[in-house]
């Protein structure tokens, strides 16, 4: 195979330049405090541990504010460094912006990774190249996990995604995630976290197969090290050192807390006060509170603040400043920050110099200002918002947003030269306002336009002269789009800022991701035109990309609102209220698939139907509205189960199919795979043939329509495959599946060994397979089913929610094959694989009742081949299955399968022991099934009545009562009645009858009985079976010609008795398994009767029937 060749300089240096534009996060070393040798050497160990194995790809550790979750990721981020396997890390809190979205947070752990790993820039670069607008699964394929398979490491590397929870869009990421679990030895993650995932996100946590962690108080030894350690620093008069009783009440006071640890040696060591160090420590003893109780670090930063501040006006600057570091978005020079919050610079200084005392780690802030995040602790600023020592967040935002409106407007005429200039713009002042007025401005003043129309930012956008703002808007791009062309900065003429923010936000809509932007605009254009119902759509729009792309509840809430209020603004009759309808109905679907609230589904649907009234059907929009509406009545069907839902979509979907046609001349691929989706959903409830012939038909067409390129072909192919399988299941023609199992290769060749979706596919082949080889009997198919379930359960970890279930599917394939082939390590393996599986699913777990159904079977699979030593393994079988019959209560859909499970287990002991106790139960369980039989679609409905029949027939051949015979007869008619004419178990279904009319005949000398029964067998014979009911249903019959013959004496009844043994001899050949069985008792049944026939061939018939008996026996 040709070698990629070696890149050239120039090639190498053009890949760094496009490489080093990639963004980065903001070095936070500084911020924290350094680790303390040993101080978590246990979770340490127990992190590394993890990434020496290949249990999962993620580990999540959870802590109270103030643990050292941080600082202990910085620590194991530089083993892992030491070592060359730390591909990146983030922390998520400090100066990173909320409205940071996911992607960039892709490209900032991108950037690190080529830092770390210079060989895997290329392929960084090349997603640079080619990942524009894709999805985040995507962003982490292309920027991350392909960068590091190609570095070709013979070990994973190491992610950390550290204060995971400071970030608003961490719900999206973790989403995306999910799809990358499968790729532990190539890449794992550390994600930290102040809330406890197990609690939070029980079920992200489970579809990560993550490990967890609650990162516990350092113990108290660990803690007066670090305080001895903190405490030489302090310079203590006279070299008077604190006592050892003092050291360990500090200790016992920081209840396992460094940070106040930390906190409390700032203040003892800062002079920040004239207090000595002495009466500081003396005031921090007296606050006599364990860090750990409900109120934690708060008495001591009470204390703290108190002392630093202790007059009103030094209270009143601190508020004032606190609150605008809190909501500050950049750094800036000291100097321009007191001209932001127009405080004098003396006393900025002066309180920032005292905050110092309270500040985490070493940076810098004689001369530069930092928000708040990357100064101070986050316990530290919780506290501080909720307490009277900093302004509310709505207020800073207000006093900022005014500030910086008014200084853009003092500082704007001067611009047109400034642009001119070839200099970038080094006013960080300026920079700062002209890019952050919007957000602050719409951050802290209210929409409502009485509130909003009183407030002075109002007054001034009112007075501000159009072309300001147009000026202003050139900057603005200047200032958060680098680059930008001052020949694509020309903007219409405005007579309204409304109309210029609207078309800004339109431009920056270009870029594609820069909805954060978009959206501070147009809650300014809203302010300034509150009854424009165009812009209050615009901004619902913009909440609806971004609660999409970052998961956020709080956007999926605020689309919602924005969406309600612009219909209300809308006049009743108005040509575009349809629009807003949809639009609405969208915004509050999408909340329902965040949040699952039934209320949303119920208020999605009558929106989406008010405005499909709107859109006549001549209106070109009408198919995508039918096709919403029938995509929520599909959501609430699955939710509810109701017919009438699934049968409005499966209409609704088809009229939008006939409008494309009409209004495109063709059809889309997604609106056909819909239809045919909702249809195999129908055909799974109430087994339409015709539905699931229509739906693989729509799947062809929609597979026809896509094109090669189409992201959702692997779908569309998968669709159309397992349609194909349920029409294989229906009529069993073989040509259905073998067109699945091609369909199935195609997709898996469309999801190499990388594609997050691999594994999927993998189990959609492997279940066509193993399909085709238990209806063929072929050895490859099966084998390679195995395979292919061996490779999926190598995907999911121990945790992974997965795993049970890709267990599960090895274990059946495993005990196909025991069946086939009768090999003991089969089944042995199928057994210790169920007991695995159910041993990952405790009794809350859903699953459960079907793990205790797999392990049952496989143990009733061995039972059967041990004769009386399995005993053990079906007492167990019905143990398990009585488990899984209460975890089924009344109405749970599958308490029919649990009870006729445990019904036919408790029949195979009876079998076995004749228990009278068991019968009995058996009779019970299988009625109870009936009776659920009445609520539920079963496609072999009649097999229930077969059963239950059959134990009644047994109890009267055991008791003699009559009204069971009766009962087990019509049972059996019923059976026929329901059992369609070509059914494969028809045969057996007769013969059974047959048998029960000839025990009431015996029971009763009913001669109507007797009559019906052979009747009965001989359309039995007429019928296809399997060898077994075939003999059974000869001897039947010849046995039933037989006893009436004896009866009555008529010759004819011994001919067809003859006649019938002929043709069984003729169906058995002599190299037949059933051969020897059938001639013995041939014999034994016409020996004596021919003697007294008239026809004198039967002698020489019994006697050859004889001699062949006698030959076999000598062999």
């Amino acid at each position: 195979m040709a070698q990629t060749p070696p890149a050239t300089p120039i090639e190498t240096e053009m890949d760094r330049s496009t490489f080093d534009q990639l963004p980065e996060q903001p070095n936070v070393n500084a911020q924290l405090p350094d680790y303390m040798p040993g101080s978590r050497q246990q979770d340490v160990d127990e992190v590394l541990d993890w990434f020496e194995t290949l249990a999962g790809s993620v580990f999540w550790i959870d802590g109270s504010a103030g643990q050292g979750k941080s600082t202990l990721m910085r620590y194991v981020g530089e083993q892992m460094r030491s070592q060359d396997r730390l591909a990146a890390s983030v922390f998520l809190g400090g100066e990173l912006s909320d409205e940071v979205g996911p992607d960039t947070v892709v490209k900032m752990l991108a950037s690190e990774l080529g830092k770390n790993h210079p060989r895997a820039i290329p392929k960084i670069v090349e997603a640079i190249e080619q990942c524009s607008g894709h999805s985040l699964k995507e962003y982490l394929q292309m920027f991350i996990v392909e960068p590091i398979r190609s570095l070709g490491c013979p070990h994973p590397l190491l992610i950390v995604v550290d204060a995971l929870d400071e970030w608003d869009n961490y719900p999206v990421f973790i989403k995306e995630l999910t799809h990358f679990t499968s790729q532990s030895s190539l890449v794992k993650f550390i994600i930290t976290s102040r809330f406890n995932p197990r609690v939070d996100l029980p079920h992200e946590l489970d579809n990560l197969s993550a490990k967890t962690r609650t990162l516990l108080p350092v113990p108290n030894d660990v803690v007066k090290d670090y305080l001895n350690q903190r405490l030489k620093g302090v310079e203590w008069p006279y070299g008077r050192a604190p006592t050892t009783k003092e050291v360990d009440q500090l200790a016992k006071q920081a209840n396992g807390l460094l940070v106040w640890v930390s906190t409390v040696c700032s203040l003892l060591a800062g002079k920040f006060s004239e207090a000595t160090p002495h009466e500081v420590l003396r005031d921090i003893l007296a606050l006599e509170r364990k860090v750990g109780e409900s109120e934690q670090l708060a008495e001591l930063y009470r204390s703290a603040i108190l002392r630093l501040f202790p007059t009103t006006d030094d209270q009143q600057s601190l508020r004032k400043h606190l609150g605008a570091t809190i909501v500050l978005q950049e750094s800036l020079p000291l100097e321009e920050f007191s001209s932001l919050i127009e405080m004098p610079h003396d006393i900025v200084k002066k309180v920032q110099t005292t905050l110092a005392a309270l500040q985490i780690g070493s940076v810098e802030v004689e001369t530069v200002m930092y928000p708040a995040a990357a100064l101070f602790h986050l316990s530290f600023i919780e506290y501080v918002q909720n307490s009277d020592f900093a302004t509310s967040t709505f207020d800073s935002h207000s006093t900022l947003g005014l500030t910086c409106l008014q200084a853009f407007l003092t500082s704007l005429p001067v611009l047109p030269q400034r642009l001119q200039s070839p200099e970038p713009l080094t006013a960080e002042f300026h920079s700062y306002t002209a890019k952050f007025w919007p957000f602050h401005v719409s951050n802290g003043t209210a929409r409502s336009e009485e509130e909003w129309s009183r407030t002075p930012h109002s007054i001034a956008l009112r007075e501000t002269p159009i072309e300001t703002l147009q000026q202003w808007a050139q900057l603005f791009l200047i200032v958060i789009l680098p680059g930008w062309e001052e020949s694509s900065m020309q903007f219409p003429t405005h007579n309204e800022a409304s109309v210029l923010l609207s078309d800004l936000a339109r431009t920056l809509g270009r870029n594609g991701r820069m909805v954060n932007w978009q959206v501070c605009c147009l809650e300014i254009a809203v302010r300034l035109a509150a009854n424009d119902e165009r812009l209050w759509s615009d901004l619902g729009e913009c909440y609806d990309v971004m609660a999409k792309r970052t998961g956020n509840l709080g956007y999926f809430y605020e689309a919602v609102v924005v969406h309600r209020h612009a219909l209300q603004l809308l006049p009743v009759i108005h040509p575009q209220r349809s629009s807003f309808l949809n639009n609405l109905a969208c915004a509050v679907l999408s909340r329902f698939r965040r949040n699952g609230s039934h209320e949303d589904l119920d208020e999605a649907i009558p929106l989406y139907r008010e405005a499909l009234q709107l859109r006549p059907v001549t209106s070109p929009g009408r198919s995508q509205v039918l096709n919403n509406l029938a995509v929520a009545l599909t959501s609430r069907f699955e939710q509810k189960g109701a017919d009438d839902d699934l049968n409005e979509a499966i209409s609704l979907h088809r009229e939008g199919i006939e409008l494309e046609q009409a209004f495109h001349g063709s059809n889309n691929s997604m609106s056909l795979n819909n239809l045919g989706s909702d249809l195999q959903r129908r055909f799974d409830r109430n087994g339409s043939p015709e539905d699931l012939e229509e739906a693989i038909s729509l799947h062809r067409e929609a597979l026809r329509l896509a094109p090669a390129s189409d992201p959702d072909l692997s779908m569309f192919l998968d669709n159309l495959a397992t349609a194909l399988l349920s029409l294989f299941e229906l009529k069993g023609l073989a040509e259905d599946l073998d067109e699945a199992i091609c369909f199935h290769r195609e997709a898996l060749q469309l999801h190499p060994a990388a594609h997050p979706d691999r594994s999927a596919s993998l189990h959609n082949l492997a279940g066509a397979l193993l399909s085709r080889s238990k209806t063929r009997g072929s050895d490859e198919d099966l084998n390679e089913a195995i395979s292919l379930y061996r490779e999926v359960l190598q995907f999911w970890s121990i945790s992974h929610p997965n795993r049970p279930m890709s267990i599960h599917n090895l274990a059946v394939a495993l005990l196909t094959r025991f069946k086939q082939k009768d090999a003991d390590s089969d089944v042995e393996e199928a057994i210790s694989l169920h007991r695995e599986a159910l041993r990952l699913r405790p009794t809350s777990h859903p699953g459960r009742p079907a793990s205790l159904d797999s392990l049952a079977n496989a143990l009733l699979s061995r039972s059967g081949c041990a004769g009386e030593e399995g005993r053990p393994d079906l007492d167990e079988a019905i143990s398990l299955y009585r488990e899984a019959l209460i975890l089924r209560p009344e109405h749970h859909p599958d308490r029919f399968v649990a009870l006729n499970n445990l019904g036919g287990t408790i029949w195979s002991r009876y079998e076995k022991t004749e228990s009278e106790a068991d019968l009995d139960e058996v009779v019970s369980l299988y009625r109870a099934a009936l009776q659920l039989d009445e609520r539920y679609y079963f496609p072999d409905r009649f097999n229930p009545l077969n059963n239950l029949a059959v134990v009644l027939l047994s109890r009267f051949e055991l008791r003699g009562t009559n009204e069971d015979l009766d009962e087990a007869v019509e049972l059996y008619r019923k059976t026929l009645r329901l059992c369609p004419a070509s059914h494969p178990r028809r045969s057996m279904y007769l013969t059974n009858l047959a048998i029960g009319l000839f025990t009431r005949f015996q029971a009763l000398d009913n001669d109507e009985d007797s009559e019906e029964g052979i009747a009965v067998l001989r359309e039995a014979l007429q019928h296809s079976a399997d060898d077994f009911t075939r003999l059974r249903s000869f001897l039947k019959l010849i046995d039933a010609l037989l006893k009436r013959f004896d009866k009555v004496g008529a010759q004819e009844l011994l001919d067809e008795a003859v006649l019938v043994a002929r043709d069984s001899l003729g169906v058995f050949t002599p190299e037949h398994y059933y051969r020897k069985t059938l001639v013995k008792l041939l014999c034994e049944r016409l020996k004596g009767r021919v003697e007294i026939g008239e026809n004198q061939d039967y002698h020489e018939e019994i006697s050859r029937l004889e001699a062949e008996l006698e030959s076999e026996s000598e062999e």
